[in-house]
């Protein structure tokens, strides 16, 4: 049986789409400390990124989560070569 590790995404936007919280969590990919030096680069980059493509996805929430998952799921595989099973949870305040 293969095993692939885990990722866990949980991005937060509140009602006017600014991303008010984004955490990327994983226990089994890398050691603790290399895994939040990874983990913090990652939400750096993609905290930049984000709002462009939110403008761009037409603020079409499924759209903008699946833009998330796969984009910080490439980011992790770029850097240590494993394909993680990625878990998302996305949360939107209503207006």
């Amino acid at each position: 049986i293969a095993y692939n590790c885990s990722l866990f995404i949980s991005a937060y936007f509140n009602e006017n789409w600014q991303l008010e919280d984004l955490q990327i969590e994983s226990i089994d990919i890398l050691e603790e400390n290399a895994w939040n030096k990874l983990s913090e680069k990652i939400k750096q980059d993609m905290i930049k990124d984000i709002p462009n493509e939110i403008a761009k996805l037409n603020y079409k929430e499924k759209a903008i989560s699946e833009f998330i998952r796969s984009k910080i799921r490439k980011m992790v595989y770029k850097e240590t070569d494993i394909k993680p099973v990625t878990y998302m949870h996305f949360y939107k305040k209503s207006l």
